[in-house]
């Protein structure tokens, strides 16, 4: 999520993107008395926003590799069990869902991520990962216009005219005063693999009980009603400016892969990259007219 950071130079901070678009595709959690009657696994764990930070957080400790020695992920069962209980979940489903969560974890980490160059999260370890990593840049006003613009340019290149008209039409709902200041994120992970750096973001959301409903042609309806298409693009904005300052050599078709959006109730080794995974590579074109709308000046990063 993006988050408030106040400027030096009096501005008003720019709020968070996320709190803006609150309303739209928000998960409630769903009683234990009602999963006990759907289907098991992941599909009858519990949604909301309590199971997704829980989720994230023992996926942001545990080391990828770490499957390669222990298949069966014996040894992050007492992990998953302290997230548990920090996260308030009845002791009485503990085994139940440290079950659940390490087979979960077990089809993520080893699912191929790409047909053209197939390799699974299993390959990537610790020293090449930026978890949560930090980023800000001076923004212009943003307001209604900004999104609606931005929107426009990003939009054409994943949905018909009509999807995108009907797409605008929602941000002309959103209810803000127009504010200027620093955006603030934190990208769910940065890794670095044969040369290429790659954004990654952990999706939690309860789609449906059936696998199909985690096909990659069902997870692009999520990715516009929750608006994550906006948000990985600024977060690659943020992710191309940084490598700019990092790298002297910086390629953008060289040293950026690509963004991965994993559904991980929905990812499956057996089936490769067709099912619980979102890949993009965006287009420069439209990243430079982002930068042009939405940057204020030269962008500052935190270091790793």
């Amino acid at each position: 999520a993006l988050t408030k950071k106040k400027s030096t130079l009096e501005e008003e901070p720019i709020p968070s993107i996320s709190p803006l678009l609150e309303g739209f595709g928000g998960e409630e959690e769903a009683p234990v008395s009602i999963l006990a009657n759907k289907p098991q696994g992941m599909f009858a764990f519990p949604k909301g926003d309590r199971a997704g930070i829980c989720l994230h957080e023992i996926l942001a400790e545990i080391d990828f590799t770490i499957i390669q020695k222990d298949p069966s992920l014996e040894t992050i069962r007492p992990l998953i069990r302290e997230k548990l209980r920090l996260y308030q979940y009845a002791e009485e489903h503990f085994s139940v869902y440290e079950s659940t969560i390490q087979e979960m974890l077990g089809q993520v980490l080893t699912t191929p991520l790409s047909r053209e160059a197939p390799f699974s999260l299993s390959q990537i370890s610790r020293k090449n990962c930026l978890i949560e990593m930090e980023f800000f840049f001076p923004q212009k006003w943003l307001s209604r216009e900004l999104l609606r613009e931005l929107w426009s340019q990003i939009m054409p290149t994943y949905f018909s005219k009509e999807e995108v008209l009907k797409s605008e039409k929602r941000i002309e709902s959103l209810d803000f005063q127009p504010v200027q200041g620093f955006m603030r994120g934190f990208m769910d992970l940065v890794f670095f693999h044969e040369g290429r750096y790659y954004l990654l973001d952990w999706k939690s959301n309860h789609l449906g009980n059936q696998l199909e409903d985690y096909h990659y042609s069902q997870l692009r309806a999520s990715m516009e009603k929750n608006y994550y298409i906006l948000q990985y693009y600024i977060y690659w904005v943020a992710l191309h400016q940084y490598l700019k300052y990092r790298l002297p050599d910086y390629d953008y078709q060289k040293h950026l892969g690509c963004v991965y959006y994993l559904y991980i109730r929905g990812m499956r080794t057996s089936l490769g990259p067709e099912y619980g995974v979102f890949q993009d590579h965006p287009s420069q074109e439209v990243l430079e007219k982002i930068l042009n709308s939405l940057l204020n000046r030269t962008s500052h990063f935190s270091r790793p």
